[in-house]
């Protein structure tokens, strides 16, 4: 079975500051490909997907996936198994593999929660895997224990892979360095269906679209939709066809997605900026009047807002300029895929409920415009969340001819 490629070693930097070591000397180092010591122990899961080194002393190993678990394949090694999952006097990892997670911040939460102090977050990309390491010290009570865990996926975001390293002194960090340089999938797994996203080929838009254009104003609050032609069949409600996904295109052409069936009532129709200028736009949901803000059961009804603007170089500012009254704030993190790339605003509740909402304000990476989601999830799980995010593109022609590309 062959190895995917993981590129010459890149955690450069930021990565070997966020475990307390000395960054490399110079790049051309950097570029060399990682180094694990001679005698430590490579492991790898009962089907043949995750593999990690390990010191030749964590002997108690385990790799066969938890039953009844989300889990498609993971690895433990440690001095002593049960001490390591019940406290922090053991030192051991665990490499697990779970279905692609758009949330890394949510996969890190739910990670580890109480008995230590978290550090801090560090941007993670090592050219084959790209998230979020997190640092938590002072664990458990008087020791000199620390965790590091890894939440990321690679580039075809097919699974999210979680990374927990637990060092019991912070002379062990050289085993934090090592676990994060070995540890690899064997192969890329296909993605589920819905995380297709590439369906054109952009090409290099008009000069006119390359300036910033930052919206001073909220783009959803100041805008209306536009009125419906009466012979115009692109807000209507569509069949349901069971779990299957639904791709829709705005009235432009410019933009498109995939939602779930259920997400039946739909508007395609473009956005009114109050100066007049048309945005491509799509709005789904199972009902829109509910979902949509000042619904009067907008918490209570998932559904997605799909929206091309005007390119915008500062995605967090413009993000920051819409906000989300009612919610918890749970964050922003920096948002990237093959066609994306900007920044990404969780709400874990809202409305006093367990209704979840994600706002992503991304760049198309050509720079043609720049892109608005405003997803929200009723349900547990991360399904829809993932169907959406794993989908969402644009037809660059169209992108190039439409306002947005002159605005």
């Amino acid at each position: 079975m062959s190895r995917t490629t993981r590129p010459a070693f890149t955690l450069l930097v930021a990565a070997t500051l966020a475990v307390g070591l000395p960054p490399l000397a110079g790049l051309a180092e950097a570029h060399q490909p990682a180094v694990v010591p001679d005698d430590w122990v490579t492991l790898e899961d009962d089907t043949g997907l995750l593999t990690v080194a390990v010191p030749p002393e964590w002997t108690d190993q385990e790799t066969a996936r938890a039953s009844n678990s989300v889990e498609t394949a993971r690895i433990t090694a440690a001095t002593d198994i049960d001490q390591y999952r019940t406290g922090f006097e053991a030192p051991g990892l665990s490499l697990v593999a779970l279905p692609y997670n758009p949330d890394t911040t949510g996969v890190l939460d739910d990670a580890l929660t109480a008995g230590c102090r978290v550090r801090g977050d560090t941007r993670y990309d090592d050219g084959a895997f790209v998230g979020i390491l997190r640092h938590w010290t002072s664990c458990g009570d008087g020791t000199s224990t620390e965790v590091y865990i890894l939440a990321a996926a690679p580039v075809n975001r097919s699974v999210t892979v979680s990374l927990i390293v637990q060092i019991t002194d912070p002379d062990q960090r050289e085993i934090v360095d090592h676990a994060l340089a070995s540890f690899n999938l064997t192969y890329l797994p296909d993605p589920p269906p819905s995380t297709t996203t590439v369906t054109t080929t952009p090409t290099t838009p008009p000069t006119t679209s390359l300036g910033p254009t930052q919206p001073t104003t909220d783009p959803i609050a100041t805008t209306t939709t536009a009125p419906a032609d009466p012979a115009s069949t692109t807000t209507t409600s569509l069949p349901t066809n069971g779990n299957e996904a639904q791709e829709l295109r705005d009235e432009s052409g410019a933009l498109l997605v995939e939602v779930p069936a259920s997400w039946n009532d739909v508007n395609l129709r473009p956005a009114v900026r109050n100066d007049g200028v048309e945005l491509p736009n799509i709005a789904a949901s199972p009902d829109l009047d509910a979902f949509l803000p000042s619904g009067e059961d907008e918490f209570l009804t998932p559904g997605v807002i799909y929206r091309g603007l005007p390119y915008s170089e500062d995605t967090e500012a413009t993000l920051r300029g819409i906000g989300r009254l009612g919610c918890v704030d749970g964050g922003i993190t920096e948002y990237s895929d093959d066609l994306f790339t900007g920044h990404m605003w969780t709400f874990p509740s809202c409305g006093g409920t367990s209704t979840r909402q994600f706002i992503v304000v991304a760049n198309a990476n050509d720079g043609s415009f720049t892109a608005l989601l405003v997803i929200r999830v009723t349900e547990p799980g991360n399904r829809e969340l993932s169907a959406v995010l794993g989908s969402f593109t644009y037809d660059s022609g169209a992108v190039s001819s439409s306002p947005i590309a002159t605005s």
